[in-house]
């Protein structure tokens, strides 16, 4: 088999078709799999290219076919001969011509002669092979070219030379790859301020996002720029304009990335100060960026400072281009500060071209609102309501323009009087009330309707979590948390019996009750285990959780859990009668116990011993100890009262709008 049906292609001098094709067959032939299969594909990749870099597929190319195709007829021939012996009959000498004798001329023996083709396929791999470099050299030899690439920045901008790097011998040598890889993350994690073309054309070679899904979170921790920009979440650095730069000279482009890249982030975290100290600096070393020109006039309209934003507006007029969003921006800042003739002749002059463009009406319209020519201003918007029925700034300007002409209709002469009530009754009668309805739901709906479906969604959540983990309507429990329902006193353990199961919390007298000696001892992990301690006189510690009492009640002897202070003032008193509220639990295999004490002890002898407990250890006083709230519940009624918020501005904003229809 020839190197051409190993590579699976036709023979071709094109590099990149060949290492697209030796690419493809390594899938079949992984090194850890099939180590022979990938020695010969190897060799067979590294002739084709070989051949390529030369050039032409004549005498040449003829040649080495045949040196191949005797190679595999001596293979099968030879099971009765000595491998390296070969006779001249095997090839036919007389066939080679003068391209033949310059192959092999032109071999790394210069010496060599013309002999049979395994031993020249042989020596030819062998030369190559004893005078390739080690791993770490030709890897540090790469990192070499990469850092030079890197640190020109007219060629960190040009993706053809960073195609020529990746398209090196080295990216296809699998035994390089793993540390070429680790060397270029870990070069490009600190030295990242790449144009996107570079970025993808990195991502094509390498397919670290397929890397980073394997254990994303170690991904990001180790190489966090890497991570930022394949997956494309770089908020700081991916606006960055580099073509603004290629024609600097003598300019520390990294120091200008970074100070750029400081002052997003701060502002990003509403750092204003630090913003500013780093817009400043990276202003400094390169006022020519675009898109950092548009950033400053918006950093300095969100800071107040009108007067910069101005300046620099101008500046990016001046530097950049003067189009129709720098002039909206220029207007805009003008109309802040209170220069409004300005701006109107800015505004009208682009509205010649864009009569339509609702931002510059609405920017017209207040302009002629503050210059008091009411009629332009009642004019454009209602140009504006032309275009967009639904546009509520436009009906809230034209409600404002009614109520003045309204206000001043007092001041007019009695002609004009009349004359401007008509034409407001005319211009302002109102629509029914389903219509202001019906304009008023689609209003809601085209403007909140983002909010109304997380209302929706959140008061699903809560109510589902509620049930779950509450099992108490909203407002029962409200209700107990005001007025705790009373607790019935028992009198009889037949009375006792009867309290429905659950949390129900009870009332009753005991006399002469006294301490057992049993403690609860809790023990294990987070005190999953619980135990008997026989101890004479409680003892309060962290592990120790209740303290088993006995006292009569009737003819019957209850056992009850009590707390340490409980405990301590039977066992000081001894016997006492007392009064106590619990509820009812488990007996646990408490009984057992309480009856060695009774034979031990000789207490109750007389008396039966019951088979319901109270635990009385958290001093209930109150019907059905009430569930804690879970804490995301919390989260979500937060969640819940800002979007209402939201909706009853939007509300409001509808109702203004509504009065004036």
């Amino acid at each position: 088999m020839n190197i051409w049906s190993i590579l699976g292609i036709e023979p071709t001098d094109d590099i990149a078709q060949i290492r697209k094709a030796y690419a493809s067959m390594l899938k079949k032939h992984h090194p850890e799999d099939d180590p022979a299969g990938y020695q010969r594909l190897r060799e067979a990749f590294d002739e084709a290219l070989k051949l390529a870099k030369k050039g032409g597929f004549g005498q040449k190319q003829k040649s080495l076919l045949f040196f191949n195709e005797q190679e595999e007829q001596h293979e099968r021939n030879d099971s009765d001969e000595d491998d390296n012996v070969y006779d001249d009959d095997d090839i036919n000498i007389d066939t080679y011509d003068e391209a033949d004798s310059d192959l092999y001329s032109e071999s790394e023996s210069n010496d060599l002669p013309p002999t049979s083709a395994p031993m020249f396929h042989l020596l030819y791999h062998h030369g190559e092979t004893s005078q390739e470099k080690p791993v770490n050299e030709r890897v540090d030899e790469f990192m070499d070219k990469l850092d030079s690439l890197y640190t020109d920045f007219p060629s960190r901008c040009n993706p053809e030379l960073w195609l020529e790097l990746l398209n090196s011998d080295i990216l296809w040598k699998v035994e390089m790859q793993s540390l070429l890889n680790e060397r270029i993350l870990a070069y490009l994690n600190e030295h990242y301020f790449l144009p996107s073309e570079i970025w993808e054309l990195l991502e094509g070679s390498f397919h670290w996002k397929s890397l980073a899904s394997e254990d994303p979170d170690v991904f990001l921790k180790k190489y966090p720029r890497i991570y930022a920009y394949i997956y494309k979440v770089d908020f700081f650095t991916s606006e960055i304009v580099y073509s603004d730069l290629l024609t600097t000279v003598n300019m520390d482009h990294d120091s200008y990335f970074r100070c750029r890249e400081a002052f997003v982030k701060a502002w990003f975290y509403r750092r204003l100060e630090e913003a500013e100290q780093a817009l400043n600096e990276a202003m400094s070393i390169f006022a020519g960026e675009r898109n950092l020109l548009w950033m400053q006039i918006e950093f300095y309209r969100q800071c107040g400072n009108l007067v910069n934003a101005l300046d620099a507006c101008e500046r990016y007029i001046n530097a950049v281009e003067n189009n129709n969003e720098t002039v909206l921006q220029h207007a805009r800042i003008l109309i802040q500060i209170g220069r409004l003739t300005e701006a109107l002749d800015m505004l009208e002059s682009i509205k010649i071209k864009n009569p339509d463009q609702i931002e510059i009406l609405s920017l017209l319209g207040q302009c002629y609102m503050r210059l008091e020519r009411i009629e332009a201003a009642r004019e454009v918007y209602q140009h504006i309501l032309k275009i967009n029925p639904n546009d509520s700034d436009a009906v809230i300007q034209l409600a404002k323009i009614h109520r003045y002409v309204k206000d001043n209709i007092p001041y007019l002469k009695r002609k004009e009087r009349r004359e401007t009530k008509q034409k407001l009754i005319k211009e302002w009668s109102r629509p029914s009330l389903h219509v202001r309805l019906k304009i008023a739901g689609r209003l809601l709906l085209s403007n909140k309707w983002i909010t109304l479906f997380f209302l929706i969604v959140l008061h699903i959540t809560i109510a589902v979590s509620w049930n779950n983990h509450v099992e108490v309507s909203p407002w029962g429990y409200v209700k107990q948390m005001i007025h705790p329902v009373p607790l019935p006193e028992m009198t009889t353990e037949e009375e006792l019996k009867n309290v429905p199961e659950g949390r129900n919390a009870v009332r009753l007298k005991l006399k002469n009750v006294v301490f057992t000696g049993i403690q609860i001892v809790e023990w294990g992990s987070e005190g999953g285990k619980k135990t008997y301690l026989l101890q004479r006189k409680p003892e309060k510690k962290e592990n120790i959780s209740g303290y088993y009492c006995v006292g009569s009640m009737g003819n019957s002897a209850l056992i009850f859990l009590a707390n340490y202070e409980q405990t301590l003032e039977i066992y000081e008193k001894k016997p006492v009668e007392i009064e106590i509220t619990g509820y009812i639990q488990p007996s646990q295999g408490i009984f057992g116990e309480i009856d060695r004490w009774r034979k031990f002890t000789g207490h109750f002898d007389s008396y039966r011993l019951s088979d319901q407990i109270i635990d009385s250890s958290d001093g209930s006083s109150h019907n059905e100890r009430l569930p804690s709230i879970p804490f995301m519940i919390y989260i979500f009624t937060a969640l819940l009262l800002l979007f209402y918020i939201s909706l009853i501005a939007g509300l409001n904003r509808i109702r203004r709008y509504l009065r004036f229809y």
